[in-house]
């Protein structure tokens, strides 16, 4: 149960020592997989942390709450950020895509892609389904001496409800797509680019989906949600539609996971007037690609 508001863990985030605090979160999120340990940090960061309802009470191992699992996601994304010299990980968008451009960000976090496309585009917005990320991002980029981008709090199947027909020039969406109504949205984003407007998307791909079912974990929950990925994927390329199933998890109630192939996605594309398919990278799990609207 959440012992603090999130105002009071935005405020708990920031300094003098709020960048210990994200850095423990950082690390007990990624030692939920058994990649990190928090042992090194001081008890009082462990207990502000239980105290905000992030870790659960009472526990020697640091197990994040479901509250704690969301900001943990931000804390291991900004602090990632940062490490990296505060420069986005590639692939990434060349200059001339976002520069004096109408960007549009799908799914975006707590904005830090907006706030590298907002140094050179014209305008940016983003849309994002959690509030805790759009209040941390909000908060995080003041930190750092950066406007807060324009982001709304609402699923990427709602963007017609935001953005204007023929008013953006690039549309960016980095590993959200898998994971909402792509029949829905898909016309929608084609509906409010330009002609001559850039898509650059990340998707999962079908086949490293596909491996991880059969190379993954061997919980029996696991297993159900990539047999039902599975079908899922094969029904949304055979008939356009995805199944949505309801699962208890820590960000979303249902789940409605597909994994088209990269053929689908461009035959999609073209049906909408976007052309000109560019593979822009491929790492056999994650593929990244672009198009141009020329109708």
């Amino acid at each position: 149960m959440m012992t603090a508001t999130l105002t009071e863990i935005r405020e708990a985030i920031l300094p003098p020592t709020g960048d210990v605090l994200l850095r423990f979160l950082r690390d007990a999120y990624y030692g939920q997989q058994g990649e990190h340990t928090t042992d090194a940090y001081p008890a009082e960061i462990a207990l502000k942390a239980r105290q905000l309802g992030l870790i659960g009470q009472g526990e020697k191992r640091h197990t994040l709450t479901n509250q704690g699992y969301i900001v943990g996601n931000v804390a291991k994304e900004y602090c990632n950020w940062v490490d990296h010299g505060r420069n986005m990980p590639t692939p990434k968008p060349p200059q001339s895509m976002i520069e004096g451009k109408d960007v549009l960000d799908l799914g975006c976090s707590f904005g830090r892609w907006l706030w590298e496309f907002q140094r050179t585009a014209h305008s940016v917005v983003g849309l994002e389904l959690q509030p805790e990320y759009v209040e941390l991002g909000s908060a995080l980029a003041r930190c750092e001496g950066i406007e807060p981008p324009t982001i709304h709090n609402s699923g990427v199947e709602n963007l017609d409800k935001f953005i204007k027909p023929d008013s953006i020039d690039f549309v960016f969406s980095r590993l959200v797509f898998n994971h909402v109504d792509i029949q829905v949205t898909l016309p929608k984003v084609a509906a409010v680019m330009r002609k001559g407007g850039t898509i650059w998307i990340q998707v999962e791909t079908f086949r490293g989906a596909i491996r991880r079912i059969f190379e993954g974990e061997l919980r029996v929950r696991s297993r159900v949600l990539g047999a039902f990925a599975f079908c899922n994927s094969v029904g949304c390329m055979l008939t356009g539609r995805q199944m949505s199933l309801p699962v208890k998890g820590r960000m979303h109630a249902r789940h409605r996971i597909a994994y088209p192939t990269l053929g689908w996605w461009k035959r999609s594309l073209k049906k909408l007037g976007i052309e000109e398919f560019k593979l822009e990278d491929d790492d056999g799990g994650n593929a990244t690609f672009s198009a141009r609207k020329v109708r």
